[in-house]
């Protein structure tokens, strides 16, 4: 058997297993995220849900820091985030 045919005999039972460790291990930190917004935000908002992207978005991001080594597009994204920061100020002001 080649090392190619082993390696993707094993994968659809590792794949499975990294994503439950992943998954469990996000449980923490998407609590956290869950208290600290609901200490924040109105109770109106989908707190539970805006914690769970407020978890996904930074291992997404980190994730990318970690692949692009220049962090060309991460810097960009948060560059892009600093210009926007004030809209919704804005927004809720105008209401």
């Amino acid at each position: 058997m080649s090392a190619s045919s082993r390696k993707s005999s094993r994968a659809p039972s590792t794949a499975p297993r990294l994503a439950r460790g992943v998954l469990r291990l996000m449980e923490p930190w998407i609590a956290l995220a869950d208290e600290t917004l609901a200490r924040v935000l109105p109770d109106e908002l989908p707190i539970r849900d805006l914690a769970y992207a407020t978890v996904v978005f930074y291992l997404g991001v980190n994730l990318m820091s970690h692949l692009d080594a220049k962090h060309t597009r991460t810097d960009a994204l948060f560059a892009r985030a600093r210009e926007l920061a004030p809209l919704p100020h804005r927004l809720l002001d105008a209401q």
